[in-house]
């Protein structure tokens, strides 16, 4: 369906599907109006963000003060999901918005953004298979609030007391607005690549990453810690056949021992794909 439309209460988005094709049960609708569409967000030229250009490009955009919020439906009642949001402008300072689940929120400055984004782990849909989800800007001197993009993955319940782990194939919803007027689904489309490794792990300082990639292709590879937080961020362009392997720097802004998590972003003309792993970091 197509979603170049100015931002309307309850307006939804049904009968999407991913980019092989096949029909998923995911909707969004609209539930509390935004206040309108924003378009001026980072263009690099040559889609090198995390999203294609024309994807950061549009944004749904909020004045300071306002907010909105966004049903995501026909979820699976068997799965726990994990939110990741994106939104860039060119305008330069404090341009936070957040993003609130459950009573949980998460904080993303899309000031000249073109790859930082924020998740929220481990959300329950409730008993309808629903999530609600508050859009607003972030701080009292916000400029205003954007969202850009969403990424929806469902991944099986962790056992209980275990921090919930990030899925390494998702499914995802995009609500990615711009010059393809698409919204759609995704699925993990890295599935036939080797595994993602990464040693030492658990480590006490730096640690290699072994991305498996193909020959002269381009990956983005960002570390979150479990707040979803995005603490490294960086592109690695040319890569080999086969296994790479890529030093990740020890000035890493690690803020401890615990558990963090690597994604490595794989773009195939112009679709997403994602493998992530979890580290531990030992003091």
């Amino acid at each position: 369906m197509a979603t170049r439309v100015v931002p309307q209460q309850g307006y939804t988005w049904n009968n999407l599907y991913d980019e092989l094709g096949l029909p998923v049960n995911t909707n969004m609708a609209i539930t509390r109006v935004f206040d309108g569409l924003y378009s001026a967000g980072v263009q690099t030229g040559n889609n090198s963000g995390i999203f294609p250009d024309k994807v950061m490009f549009d944004s749904y955009g909020l004045f300071p003060g306002d907010s909105a919020a966004l049903k995501i439906g026909g979820l699976n009642l068997s799965q726990v999901y994990n939110f990741t949001f994106f939104g860039s402008t060119t305008v330069w300072g404090d341009v936070n918005t957040s993003f609130t689940i459950n009573g949980r929120s998460a904080l993303l400055n899309t000031s000249v953004n073109s790859t930082g984004t924020v998740t929220l782990y481990g959300v329950v849909p409730d008993a309808n298979g629903e999530v609600s989800i508050g859009v607003a800007p972030g701080t009292s001197t916000s400029q205003f609030g954007l969202l850009g993009a969403l990424i929806v993955g469902g991944y099986n319940s962790p056992v209980s007391g275990q921090a919930p782990a990030v899925p390494g194939n998702t499914r995802a919803v995009s609500t990615a607005r711009g010059n393809s007027g698409a919204l759609f689904a995704q699925t993990d489309t890295t599935a036939a690549l080797q595994e993602l490794k990464a040693f030492p792990n658990p480590f006490t300082q730096g640690f290699t990453l072994v991305v498996p990639a193909k020959a002269g292709s381009t990956i983005q590879v960002l570390i979150y810690d479990v707040s979803g937080r995005v603490i490294y961020g960086n592109k690695f362009s040319n890569l080999n056949e086969g296994d790479n392997y890529l030093p990740i720097s020890t000035n890493v802004n690690f803020a401890g021992s615990g558990v963090y998590f690597v994604r490595v972003i794989y773009p195939e003309n112009g679709i997403f794909s994602n493998k992530v792993i979890k580290l531990i970091k030992k003091l």
